[in-house]
């Protein structure tokens, strides 16, 4: 994926559960997740994030996994603006749709299982999950090797098969029997960098493999809503 530029306007938002910054000027990038192009049955991804430094702001499901999924989920591999992404709540399809944040030990972590019939998506690449990760403005979003940065997605064993961090079970295009899906590319981490003062109108796109990270800027108070 190409980097894009995106224009990010100013919202009213905070920062919520970093005790070192709550109330101050905030930063968010938008993570979206595009699974493997197949008949998808089950699945989890676990990311890692650093809570000194980041948050989990606002999540929801995109498209065909949303609640409505008339309403387009975000291309995958094209622009978009950031501020029309809609979160939504599961798809009543969905035999499972769980999300669990836990800011303590810094895991943020995806589970949905769409039954023994499975799903077929409409497109071959598409976006079924974003969310925000928030962190304060004086820091900048930065792509960087996996494993090195303040966010980074848990790799699947296949040994540990649907016991695994990340996991996707699927029929692949050609194929009639159900496996553990997946590739042998690491994905980059997000990690932060000190930026020398707070800009209130940035917004850049960052192609990440499991998906993208896009940027806007949030002054205070608005409460964030999550989809879930």
């Amino acid at each position: 994926m190409a980097q894009s530029v995106k224009t990010a306007k100013q919202l009213d938002k905070s920062c919520k559960k970093l005790s070192r910054w709550r109330g101050f000027l905030c930063r968010a990038g938008l993570v979206v997740i595009d699974p493997e192009s197949a008949t998808i049955f089950d699945g989890r991804v676990t990311f890692k994030y650093n809570p000194s430094y980041l948050e989990i702001g606002s999540f929801g499901w995109l498209g065909e996994f949303g609640a409505d999924p008339t309403i387009p989920a975000p291309p995958v591999n094209q622009d978009f603006d950031y501020n029309d992404v809609v979160f939504q709540s599961p798809n009543q399809n969905l035999q499972k749709a769980e999300v669990v944040d836990n800011f303590e030990k810094g895991v943020f972590q995806v589970d949905f299982s769409w039954g023994s019939n499975g799903f077929k998506p409409a497109s071959e690449h598409f976006n079924y999950f974003a969310f925000e990760i928030i962190s304060p403005l004086t820091y900048d979003f930065v792509t960087v090797p996996h494993g090195t940065g303040k966010l980074t997605q848990l790799l699947g064993d296949v040994d540990e098969g649907v016991n695994a961090s990340t996991f996707v079970t699927c029929i692949p295009a050609g194929e009639d029997e159900i496996q553990l899906c997946g590739n042998d590319e690491l994905p980059p981490d997000i990690d932060i960098i000190p930026v020398p003062e707070p800009n209130n109108m940035l917004g850049i796109g960052i192609a990440l493999g499991f998906g993208t990270v896009l940027k806007k800027n949030y002054s205070r108070k608005r409460k964030i809503e999550k989809a879930i």
